[in-house]
């Protein structure tokens, strides 16, 4: 509680500042490389050719993240929660968690595709869906920003065989056109957004599932030669004898992957930090 009042004009300042950068749709979006300079993609996602259309085109511009908005979501949350620990003002509070509920609903409206159970990549600019099945919905687990009736049908959809490796979940279905186990952002398996995924399905009270999860990225840790969980390893499926094809420019040991690990292993912290509700069908 200490911190919230420390702190207290930063994340006044960020709710602000998502206030003033939401679209008429109630979604953050970025914008891409300005006069050719910076990154194109700004999500955790950034290479060049990440955000793509299921025809196998690439997406551009203004484009609204999927796991952005259940970051969004996580952000109300907490900023009600912080309104309630610094001042108690019940109003602002409140508004805060209606707002949190208008973008699940708008979440859910524009980004879900009932013939895959899971939600888009992303909208451009024009309102398209990027209807490519994907990784970054298991972060919506994660934030709290998936409704009830759409958990077990995105988990499903989470574990089929195209997504999940065995090892971890590829960044990109392996029935995509894009799909390539080793490349960075379209196939390949990065323990940290596995282990969001994880905690999600913790947060839902999926708890066999989650096991799963923890099992296989111990597993993967566990056949590393230094006992280390890298950035990412290539996506092919999981052979018990042999460990997976690694990327050769992959950080090791990198910070977020390590953590991973230690997030999972300690599942009642991943409660802790997600929702004190979950959200009704």
């Amino acid at each position: 509680s200490d911190l919230a009042f420390e702190l207290e004009d930063n994340w006044k300042g960020a709710l602000d500042w998502i206030e003033l950068q939401r679209d008429e749709k109630g979604f953050l979006r970025y914008t891409g490389a300005q006069d050719g300079k910076g990154l194109i993609n700004k999500c955790w996602k950034d290479s060049n050719d990440s955000m793509s259309y299921s025809d196998g085109s690439l997406a551009g511009g203004a484009l609204a993240i999927i796991e952005v908005q259940g970051y969004l979501c996580a952000a109300y949350e907490a900023g009600a929660h912080l309104i309630d620990i610094v001042s108690g003002d019940n109003e602002q509070s409140e508004q805060l968690i209606a707002l949190r509920h208008q973008t699940i609903e708008a979440i859910d409206t524009y980004f879900w595709m009932p013939d895959k159970n899971t939600y888009a990549l992303a909208l451009d600019k024009d309102g398209n869906r990027l209807d490519v099945v994907s990784s970054n919905p298991g972060h919506l687990l994660w934030s709290g920003a998936v409704k009830k009736s759409r958990v077990k049908p995105l988990t499903n959809s989470m574990f089929d065989e195209v997504l999940w490796s065995g090892w971890g979940l590829r960044t990109l279905s392996a029935s995509e056109k894009r799909y390539n186990p080793l490349s960075y952002h379209n196939g390949s398996i990065w323990p940290h957004d596995t282990a969001l995924f994880g905690a999600g399905l913790f947060r839902y009270g999926y708890v066999e599932q989650f096991a799963k999860v923890t099992e296989a990225l111990s597993d993967l840790a566990d056949i590393q030669h230094d006992l280390r969980l890298p950035e990412l390893v290539g996506g092919y499926d999981r052979n018990s004898n042999i460990p997976p094809l690694p990327y050769v420019e992959s950080c090791r040991p990198q910070a977020w992957a390590a953590a991973s690990l230690i997030y999972m292993l300690h599942p009642h912290r991943a409660q802790k930090s997600a929702s004190r509700d979950v959200v009704a069908a």
